[in-house]
């Protein structure tokens, strides 16, 4: 298979919370696999999603005593079942984000 990415990956796991996916409250908590330099974050999650649908999450970035955020607002890319789990790895766009503390 070739590879179509135009965009680097760089692997990087951070907690991930998913407010709401399609307009609807969804509460979804996770890590990251990755982040691309295009603004888009890979990860696992136990449920699915539908490719086209916006989403909501935030993604923390360091932990501690000042917990750094950043609030996104994107869509739903892809969302494909994990061979031999209950899992699915879904890829959201970064279309909006800020930082919060």
């Amino acid at each position: 298979m070739t590879e179509r990415r135009k965009r680097v990956r760089t692997a990087v796991q951070m907690p991930i919370e998913v407010i709401s996916v399609g307009g609807v409250q969804a509460d979804w908590v996770g890590t990251t696999r990755d982040l691309s330099s295009g603004g888009g974050v890979r990860f696992d999650c136990p449920h699915p999603a539908t490719a086209g649908d916006q989403a909501r999450y935030v993604v923390t970035l360091s932990q501690g005593n000042s917990p750094v955020k950043i609030s996104c607002e994107g869509r739903v890319v892809r969302c494909l079942p994990i061979e031999d789990t209950t899992s699915y790895e879904i890829v959201f766009t970064m279309d909006t984000y800020r930082f919060v503390r």
